[in-house]
């Protein structure tokens, strides 16, 4: 039974369609959340970037105000 379906083509195209679908439904998906997400992303690298800097800044101090 699985064998003749799997040797018909209009079966196999079938799969295939519904694959093409599902994969494109999904990448679809995954790029409307990343989108999403996409000012948030850039807000942390921003936040991080100020942390290190403030960092930066501090250590300076400790080495004027302690040398």
């Amino acid at each position: 039974m699985l064998n003749d379906l799997l040797q018909n083509p209009a079966f196999l195209v079938l799969i295939c369609v519904v694959a093409v679908v599902f994969l494109a439904m999904n990448g679809f998906t995954a790029f409307a959340i990343l989108r999403g997400r996409k000012g948030n992303i850039e807000d942390a690298m921003n936040r991080d970037k100020k942390a290190m800097d403030e960092l930066h800044r501090r250590v300076e101090e400790l080495k004027n105000h302690g040398g």
